[in-house]
């Protein structure tokens, strides 16, 4: 069912006064919090909301849900959370206790962030039976090896695209602070094309050089990009890559159901 006839669906369903009821996927980020809501395994909708709002977005706001279930990778949210509460029955916090269907090779299990968790659980579903190196592109940069076999393997943090230009601007005296963009040659001839290209081709070697390694390793291994700045590998990288912009919430829907 597409998302237009499903709001057609709801709309009427309504009207009779019979209620439809899905859960819904709360990922708190550090920059966004973003809304998912799911019928068993379909995602049937999402929106975004701006950090510290005192009142749920209006797409959610008039719907029913069985199971509201949070993950706050970034800043908790006490007032969202709130109203979410007041709203349900059944409400789930993730935390690092939560259990998840993925087998985890971490020797420190609890420090592991849930949107990794959550990245690499979406692709366990979305890409089942294969291996995948699983790029979450926000804030930060997170690159985690999963294997079918042996569950999630480990992984590595770094800076994300936008965090490179704000510390080259926040840590230098006379840097400019510059957002993406395109630039026509790989040395820069001025400030701000230097800027562009040493970010921006410098995360991108990086990331190159992760998928040419465990390609290499594992021949048939899925590179899948998940986050804000997917879009931006996806346009900018030869390799065959998969941009899930979903992958976290399907990850948390899957994690949802496993626990509850």
């Amino acid at each position: 069912m597409t998302l237009s006839l499903y709001f057609i669906a709801f709309a009427y369903f309504q009207n009779l006064n019979i209620h439809l009821h899905m859960n819904l996927i709360v990922d708190i980020g550090n920059s966004r919090i973003k809304f998912a809501w799911f019928n068993v395994d379909e995602l049937v909708g999402k929106c975004f909301s701006n950090l510290f709002v005192s009142e749920l977005p209006s797409e959610i706001s008039r719907l029913n849900f069985d199971f509201v279930f949070v993950s706050a990778s970034g800043k908790n949210q006490p007032e969202i959370i709130s109203l979410l509460k007041q709203r349900v029955r059944h409400f789930r916090i993730m935390d690092s206790e939560t259990p998840i269907p993925l087998k985890l090779k971490h020797k420190t299990p609890q420090t592991l962030g849930l949107d990794r968790k959550a990245a690499c659980v979406g692709a366990s579903v979305v890409y089942p039976n294969k291996n995948c190196l699983v790029f979450d592109a926000g804030t930060a940069l997170t690159i985690d090896l999963l294997l079918h076999e042996h569950g999630m393997m480990g992984g590595n943090i770094s800076p994300g695209l936008k965090l490179r230009f704000q510390s080259l601007h926040n840590f230098t005296e006379h840097l400019p602070l510059l957002n993406p963009a395109e630039t026509n040659f790989p040395l820069g001839n001025k400030t701000t094309d230097s800027i562009l290209n040493g970010v921006q081709l410098g995360i991108l070697f990086e990331v190159e050089a992760y998928i040419e390694k465990y390609s290499e390793e594992y021949p048939d291994i899925v590179p899948v990009f998940t986050g804000g700045d997917a879009d931006f590998f996806v346009k900018n990288l030869k390799n065959s890559i998969f941009a899930q912009p979903d992958l976290v919430v399907i990850g948390l829907n899957r994690i949802l159901k496993y626990y509850a």
